[in-house]
C-alpha cells in the first residue's frame, strides 16, 4: 500500500490550525494503568501532530460484517502495535490480533502528508508510503 487517505472518526480526532489532536487517556507520569471508566481522565492530548509527523497506519476490520469496509486509524505510538494476547509484543506490520470479531492489522510507520477537514467536519489525513517496510 503506497499512500492512503485516512478518514478519521470525528469524536476521536480534531483539527485546529492545521494540526491534528487526538482524544485519549491523559496519563500521569507514573500512571501505568489509568482508570478508563473515569470520564475526567480522558481529554485532548496536548501534542499536536502536523504535516511531517510520523504515525502507524492501522486497519480495523469487522470480520463478522463482511459487507462493511474496514476502517483505518493512526497510532502515534511509534514503538509498534501490541498484539491482543500480549500487549508487550509489538510489531509494525501484519495481523495484530482479533477480539470480538474485529481484526487489527498494522501497515507500518508513515509520514503525514496532508491534514484537512471536510465540510461535514470529519478529519481526513493523507499518509505516505511505509518508511520502514523491512521492519517486522
Amino acid at each position: 500500500m503506497k499512500s492512503k487517505t485516512v478518514i478519521l472518526p470525528k469524536g476521536e480526532y480534531k483539527v485546529e490550525n492545521g494540526a491534528l489532536y487526538v482524544w485519549e487517556i491523559k496519563r500521569g507520569p507514573f500512571e501505568d494503568y489509568p482508570d478508563y471508566s473515569n470520564p475526567s481522565a480522558w481529554g485532548w492530548v496536548e501534542t499536536a501532530y502536523k504535516i511531517g509527523s510520523c504515525a502507524i497506519l492501522v486497519e480495523r476490520d469487522n470480520i463478522a460484517k463482511r459487507d462493511e469496509k474496514p476502517s483505518y486509524f493512526l497510532s502515534f505510538s511509534t514503538d509498534g502495535i501490541g498484539g491482543n494476547m500480549d500487549r508487550n509484543i509489538k510489531r509494525y506490520h501484519g495481523w495484530r490480533g482479533t477480539s470480538n470479531d474485529v481484526a487489527i492489522h498494522s501497515y507500518g510507520i508513515r509520514k503525514i502528508q496532508s491534514i484537512k477537514v471536510c465540510r461535514n467536519g470529519i478529519p481526513h489525513v493523507k499518509v505516505g508510503c511505509d518508511l520502514h517496510p523491512d521492519w517486522s
